[in-house]
C-alpha cells in the first residue's frame, strides 16, 4: 500500500520561510501515516480541534473515489473514514465544516451511479458525465444529504464555505454553457 504522511504544523504569527533554511516557523502538532493510499486535496478543523481531511483514493487502474477521513485533535484516533462514490471516477474538490461538526464535502463526480440521496435531483443527460457534487456528512460520518449540482451542464466544484447561519457556498467551474444563474447574475 501506498504511505501518505500527514503532518499538522502550528504556524507563528510571524509565519514565514527561512531563506537558508527552507524551514517554517512553528511547532509541529503531530505527523501520522495515511494508510489507506490516500491523498488528501482540503484539509479543514472544527470548534474542538478534530481535523477533518478530503481527497481522493486510487481504487484500480482506472477508479478513483473520494475519502473523507475525521481524526482527533492528537492524530492518535481515526472518529471516521467515509467513501463517497460510485462505479466511475470521482474526486474530491473542497472540504468544510460548521458548528455542529457537520462535513461538507465537494468534488467533480464521473460516476454514472454517484450516490444522492432521496430527493435530490436526479442526473439529467448529457454527452459529458462530469458533475459538481455537494455532500454533508453528520459528526460521525453518516450521509445527511448529497446531490448534484448544475443540473445537466459539466462542472467542477472546488471549494465549499459555511457560513455562521449555514449557508452553504459552493464555487467551481462550469465546463459548459447553461450552468443555472439568479436573476440578475452578470
Amino acid at each position: 500500500p501506498m504511505f501518505i504522511r500527514l503532518f499538522i504544523i502550528s504556524i507563528t504569527a510571524a509565519a514565514f520561510c527561512r531563506a537558508d533554511t527552507g524551514e517554517l516557523p512553528g511547532t509541529l502538532v503531530y505527523s501520522t501515516y495515511l494508510r489507506h493510499g490516500f491523498s488528501p486535496v482540503a484539509i479543514a478543523t472544527d470548534a474542538t480541534g478534530n481535523v477533518y481531511l478530503a481527497g481522493n483514493v486510487v481504487l484500480d487502474e482506472t477508479t478513483t473515489g473520494v475519502l473523507v477521513e475525521k481524526l482527533n485533535p492528537q492524530g492518535t484516533q481515526r472518529i471516521y473514514l467515509r467513501y463517497l462514490g460510485g462505479s466511475g471516477s470521482d474526486y474530491a474538490g473542497g472540504l468544510a465544516v460548521d458548528n455542529a461538526g457537520s462535513a461538507y464535502v465537494v468534488g467533480t463526480a464521473y460516476s454514472p451511479d454517484f450516490p444522492v440521496t432521496t430527493g435530490a435531483p436526479p442526473r439529467t443527460a448529457s454527452t459529458d458525465p462530469r458533475r459538481s457534487f455537494l455532500t454533508k456528512l453528520d459528526a460521525s460520518g453518516e450521509v445527511v444529504f448529497s446531490t448534484l449540482l448544475g443540473g445537466g451542464v459539466p462542472s467542477a466544484a472546488q471549494a465549499v464555505a459555511v457560513t455562521p447561519q449555514g449557508q452553504k457556498l459552493v464555487s467551481g467551474t462550469p465546463q459548459a454553457s447553461g450552468f443555472p444563474t439568479t436573476a440578475g447574475a452578470y
